[in-house]
This record gives C-alpha cells, structure tokens and sequence, in this order.
C-alpha cells in the first residue's frame, strides 16, 4: 500500500517588538491520500511567536 501527503500554506506576523510577535493568522491545506481514499482539510491557526 502507498500513501502520500503534503501540507503547504503561510502566515502573517505582526512584530510587537525585536523579539516577539502575534501571529494574526496561519492557514495550511492539507492533503491525505491512501488506499484509494483521500483527505482534504484546511487548517487555521494564530499565536504568539518568541524570536531568539
């Protein structure tokens, strides 16, 4: 049996200073085959994002 799967996507971050920032938003589509099925979803995330 073989399967495949990918994720692609993108995010906006906005800076509140050199080292740390909001993520306003994150979307990825993700795709899931296997068996003969398959798998679409879209996925959406948002946080707080610390820079070394």
């Amino acid at each position: 049996m073989n399967g495949f799967a990918a994720i692609f996507g993108g995010g906006v971050d906005a800076t509140l200073s050199p080292r740390v920032a909001v993520r306003v938003g994150q979307f990825d589509y993700v795709s899931f085959h296997v068996g003969g099925g398959s798998v679409n979803v879209f996925r959406y995330s948002a946080g707080i994002v610390f820079r070394p």
